[in-house]
Order: C-alpha cells, then structure tokens, then sequence
C-alpha cells in the first residue's frame, strides 16, 4: 500500500511535475513510498578540525508510485513537509514524530500511519587534498540544483518596455514600416490553485499612428482587458523560469476612437454613413493580441519577463470627405516585443 506525504500550500507547486518523468500529479499529497527520513550533516567549513561546526539538513527520500526506476528517489526537504505525526493526537517518539507517514488509501487513520526508519550521516563534502568544500549539486540528488522559492501574492503587477514594428501610412499613395517604443502596465487579480491565473486590465501609451488629414503623428492610449497564463511548473527546458501566455481585448481612447464607437451606437446616423457612403469604414474599433513569453524569477516576489506578441491595433482618425470631417476605422497588425518586470 502507498505512502503518502502531504506538502504544505506554499511549496505544493514545486512537486507538481514528477522530477523523472515529467509527469504531473497533485504537488499538495504525493503518492509512493516513503524509504526512510535523512538528516545530513554538512560541515560549515573544511578542512574538518575538532571545533568545526555541522549543519543539518533533514529530507524526506521518497519513491513515487509512478516511477518505474527504482534508483530515481526523490529527496524532500522536510521544511515542505506537513507532519502528520506532529499535527495528530499520538505521543512524540525520539524523533519527534518526523518519520510517521500516513496510508494514501485511509489517510488520517491512526491505525495506519507508519514509522520509516531515520538515517544520520555525515556527508563527505571537504575534498581529502584539504581543499575548499567542493559543490554536491552534480553528485547528490538531495542537493540537486533548485530553483528560487517564488511565492505568488493575490494579485499580479506587471510593467513593461515595448518595441512595436508595424507598416503605417507616410501619404495618401504610400505605406512605410515604423517601429516606436511605448510603455505598458497591467495590473489584477491572481486565481487558481497555484496562482496561475490572472485576469485585469492593462494601459498602453503611446502608440504612435500618422494622420494624412493633419500630417502628424497621434499618440493613442490603449486600454485592455488583460488576461495570463503561466505554466506551473518550476522549470522550462532545465531552467529556472516559467513559459507564460496572454491575451487582450480593449480599445483606444482617444478622442476619435471614442467618436466611433458613439457613432457604432447611434444606429440612425450609422445606416446613414453605410448609405450614402459605403466606402467609408466606420465598424467597431476593437484592439486585440496574443503573445507568448517567459518568467524568470529573480526575487521571491518578482520575475523578469520577456515575451514576443501579435496585436491588431484598431483607432479612429478623420477624414474630410466631401467638405464633412468624419471619424474613420483604421486597423494597423503589429508585432509586439515586450521586456520588464512581474509582480
């Protein structure tokens, strides 16, 4: 019968994915066969001498029940352990109940839980040349490389630098490529089991577009309904950072943008326009993109992000046609190239 381990909320999204195989399972309670609790000493210096100082590390060296290899044990610092033998009316035993385990088909029976023997070694980290400690991480899976603790707050903040390439009008007869730079901020409400989930509005300014009926460029705020996925897993290709996707709905703001989205809601004057002036675009100027990017955690409540993006870019601008200043719809494809940082 298998074992189960039950993981603390906040540690849970490090032990979603199966290490070995990929696989992913629930991180809160794993499943398998606890073999023992290690406590590992590790000296605090080297050389070893008769007044050097040991600190201890404690882990939980675990088989999960999908793994085939028995060789491919897992080793679970037990700070992200919840002890059941602590939590549960049973008197301490010399380990202080660490190494009690509850049954995964009949968890919380007291007649069920078991005692895995506890291990204590010292670990051979000083080199015999007297040398300096040397790293374990390549040779004890148990000090294996991990990643920064990132803890996800309610919400989510994010900033950015964006670089926008897109082709926009230079006269009347002619399109020319542009690229502007703009800023962007989002900011809402984080949901899921994990947090990996977001969902508010994001600000964009300026999108700059150039206007033929004034010969000037217009800067266009942009408001969004902004919403982000991020992958729970802890690394992406071996590395410490987390694959995100996104994705926008919303609208300038601008004078002219806002014209016609009045204009779209006056029915009379809009079957007017598409009367007597068909070649006139006037539909709903809706914004929209997608993007796809990737969060690298460098503080426990931060990440640096890049992504790479598309958005269909739609705003009102006039015209004069036939001694009438109209606002129009003009839709502009960007490829969107975003740098900054998540909250």
């Amino acid at each position: 019968m298998d074992d189960a381990i039950r993981i603390k909320q906040d540690s849970a999204y490090k032990y979603i994915q199966n290490p070995f195989t990929n696989e992913l399972r629930n991180g809160s309670t794993l499943r398998g066969t606890v073999l023992k609790v290690m406590v590992a000493n590790v000296p605090d210096t080297c050389p070893i001498t008769p007044t050097t100082k040991f600190t201890s590390r404690t882990s939980v060296v675990f088989l999960d029940s999908l793994t085939k290899d028995e060789d491919n044990l897992e080793y679970i610092p037990i700070e992200d352990v919840f002890l059941v033998g602590q939590n549960a009316n049973l008197p301490m035993n010399e380990y202080n109940n660490i190494n009690l385990f509850e049954n995964f088909n009949d968890p919380a029976k007291m007649r069920k839980i078991r005692e895995v023997p506890v291990d204590s070694t010292r670990l051979p980290v000083c080199s015999p040349c007297r040398c300096q400690k040397f790293d374990l991480s390549a040779r004890l899976p148990w000090f294996d490389f991990s990643c920064l603790d990132r803890k996800y707050l309610w919400f989510f903040l994010e900033a950015r630098v964006a670089y926008a390439i897109y082709t926009d009008v230079g006269s009347i007869l002619e399109k020319q490529g542009r690229g502007e730079f703009f800023g962007e901020i989002a900011t809402g409400l984080r949901f899921g089991g994990l947090k990996e989930w977001g969902l508010g509005l994001a600000f964009s300014y300026p999108i700059k577009t150039y206007n033929i009926f004034n010969n000037t460029d217009v800067s266009h705020p942009v408001v969004l309904l902004h919403g982000r996925y991020q992958s729970p897993k802890e690394k992406f290709l071996g590395f410490c950072m987390k694959p995100f996707f996104y994705g926008q709905l919303g609208t300038a703001i601008s004078d002219v943008t806002l014209d016609l989205h009045k204009l779209n809601f006056n029915e009379e004057c809009r079957n007017r326009i598409s009367a007597y002036l068909p070649y006139i675009d006037i539909s709903l100027p809706i914004t929209y993109g997608i993007g796809v990017g990737l969060d690298i955690p460098v503080a426990p409540i931060m990440d640096i992000s890049i992504d790479i993006g598309y958005r269909s870019f739609a705003f009102g601008e006039e015209k004069s046609i036939a001694s009438l200043i109209l606002p129009t719809s003009r839709r502009i494809n960007m490829l969107v190239l975003r740098a900054g940082v998540t909250f």
